[in-house]
């Protein structure tokens, strides 16, 4: 298995311009976040880290990006 940690500021800018590709369109019509998160990092890390890691990462990330555009609007 990979080791995600080490590589925690890469990811993150990975996953935040993700989001930001998503937020452009219409999320209601452009698909699921965590998907296209996911699929941004495969190919970053395509054949170094299992689907699974880097989805369970995707999902962690999501869930933060999510509380903090919540606290934003508040």
């Amino acid at each position: 298995m990979c080791d995600l940690a080490n590589e925690r500021n890469r990811i993150n800018q990975i996953l935040m311009t993700a989001a930001a590709a998503w937020a452009a369109e219409d999320p209601q019509k452009s698909g699921d976040l965590i998907a296209r998160c996911v699929s941004a990092l495969e190919a970053v890390y395509v054949g170094s880290c299992v689907e699974e890691c880097l989805r369970r990462r995707a999902e962690d990330w999501v869930a933060a990006f999510a509380e903090e555009a919540e606290r934003a609007a508040a």
